[in-house]
């Protein structure tokens, strides 16, 4: 008996423990997530009009004809004119893409200007844009739009044909279909199609929305993608519709790809976070407006016209005043500042 007494004692004594090192103690003990803001590293030359992406050891800028690098240091590194007739270019993760709009012949280089990979389309390409790894070519063929998926290989995964304007597209995770949503506007009626396909370019289902506008939409399993409107979030499963939210003041939302089951929505004021079912989680007020949301090490970023904010696990980390005529993005996970003409190159520092 007695022994079984200590035994109840020591566990006893070791949960008291842990409830007072886990609630009175616990931010004396643990290290918490010091408060952030942004400063600028260095100035970008560019001209006015000048397109910019920055790498980890190399700055691109390209504009109309012309595309020109950096060292990261500022100095300079090559640059290529692109004699064309309408020429296309896209800085992607691991290659520099141009293509000639007009006969669809397409060029990879790499990040020392040398042309490694030539694709012929053979069709009149009007915007090229890699998302994920996955070059996409919006097309036209006669009335009709068309969109081609390349890999980094130069192989042409899918070609899908569309008699609507084509809006926004995704490939799911094992490459095996194709979502895209696209446009209708007749007799002073708007319509948006969501469209699945398979990567022979066969329809498989459609989901129409009347009177509304699909914006951003996105695969969070084989089948399952979530799509923003200019008014409402729907999860769809193909042709079902899993959930919607009807928001208005909806102004941009955010899926994570190593949480996909949470979606991050901004509305009027507030951050709200809805879970799987559609429920929201937290509602999180903020203090101005902000129009855009993005990820950067680990960080939610959001952006408006007059402050940045970050927010980890809910709880705000960053904070950084925009002064008037000044402008925030994030592109490949990297920060700008754009005033003037002028572009900065950001980084996140410890508030003092």
């Amino acid at each position: 008996m007695e022994n079984k007494g200590f035994k109840i004692f020591i566990l006893v004594f070791t949960l008291l423990i842990v409830a007072f090192f886990s609630s009175k103690y616990k931010d004396k003990i643990m290290p918490r997530e010091t408060m952030k803001t942004l400063e600028i590293v260095q100035q970008i030359p560019t001209s006015e009009g000048e397109k910019v992406r920055v790498y980890d050891d190399i700055i691109v800028k390209y504009k109309d004809d012309f595309i020109s690098t950096l060292n990261i240091d500022g100095t300079s590194k090559w640059e290529k004119k692109l004699n064309f007739e309408r020429p296309l270019v896209f800085p992607g993760e691991k290659a520099i893409y141009f293509c000639q709009g007009t006969t669809g012949e397409l060029y990879f280089l790499d990040f020392d200007g040398n042309s490694t990979k030539k694709v012929e389309l053979g069709i009149d390409v009007e915007k090229i844009i890699e998302k994920e790894g996955i070059l996409y070519a919006i097309c036209k063929d006669k009335d009709k739009e068309v969109l081609k998926l390349i890999d980094n290989g130069g192989n042409i995964l899918a070609t899908i044909t569309s008699g609507e304007k084509i809006l926004n597209f995704d490939f799911n995770m094992d490459k095996s279909k194709v979502v895209i949503s696209s446009l209708i506007a007749r007799d002073g009626n708007i319509q948006s199609n969501l469209s699945f396909y398979n990567i022979k370019g066969d329809i498989l289902s459609n989901v129409g929305f009347n009177d509304e506008i699909v914006t951003f939409l996105k695969f969070i399993d084989k089948d399952i993608v979530v799509a923003m409107t200019d008014k409402a979030i729907y999860k769809i499963n193909s042709q079902t519709v899993v959930w919607n939210q009807n928001i208005e003041a909806l102004k941009d939302i955010y899926v994570d790809n190593s949480e996909k089951e949470k979606v991050y929505a901004l509305v009027g004021k507030s951050l709200k976070i809805f879970d799987s079912n559609g429920e929201i989680q937290e509602d999180i007020v903020l203090d101005g407006e902000y129009k855009k949301m993005y990820s950067y090490n680990g960080i939610l970023i959001l952006v408006g016209d007059k402050n940045v904010l970050g927010f980890k696990k809910g709880k705000e980390i960053l904070n950084y005043a925009i002064e008037e005529g000044e402008k925030v993005i994030i592109d490949n996970s990297k920060i700008l500042l754009i005033t003037d003409g002028k572009t900065y190159l950001m980084k996140t520092i410890e508030k003092q």
